[in-house]
């Protein structure tokens, strides 16, 4: 065993760069590892916390307006709530910068927008590839939305429901 760590010991000790040994070298790069998975350990917590907040803050700013999905959940492909609260603007598309983003691949990355203006929302296209659809018909420029209207985007369809608002 004493002849092990004498092997160890002599080729820790072999100089690479001037005076500095393998042992030294190897400590260094290590120490700097070290740092580094520290670091993503408090970027990946940082992350989720950020997640965690913005989910928390859209879910305060839910009002009594939603879409409610119509079709069944299970045949699609990609992940689909039933239900999406409406604020006062709120985009819908594919980009994870909207409102409400679903991966459908028939929604174009910015496909719709659904706008407050005092108590009256209002539906628009946003130059979608597939177009948005207002109870069976294609719209154009930005039309208003009453309860129980269907709007189909991609491959979904959602009612339409407006909430009263205490006032």
């Amino acid at each position: 065993m004493e002849k092990f760590f004498k092997a160890i010991d002599d080729v820790f000790s072999v100089k690479v760069l001037g005076n500095l040994t393998l042992y030294q070298l190897f400590s260094t790069i290590l120490k700097y590892i070290f740092v580094i998975v520290v670091f993503y350990f408090i970027y990946s917590i940082i992350r989720i916390i950020y997640y965690d907040v913005r989910t928390t803050l859209k879910k305060e700013q839910e009002s009594d307006t939603y879409l409610k999905l119509l079709n069944r959940t299970d045949g699609f492909r990609f992940i689909v709530q039933e239900y999406y609260f409406i604020g006062e603007d709120n985009t819908i598309g594919r980009d994870d910068r909207n409102t409400i983003c679903i991966k459908d691949k028939y929604l174009s990355k910015f496909h719709a927008r659904i706008i407050q203006d005092e108590d009256i929302y209002f539906l628009e296209d946003l130059s979608s590839a597939n177009g948005t659809f207002l109870n069976d018909e294609r719209i154009e420029d930005a039309i208003e939305l009453k309860t129980n209207d269907i709007i189909h985007i991609g491959q979904m369809q959602f009612l339409f429901v407006q909430g009263e608002e205490d006032a």
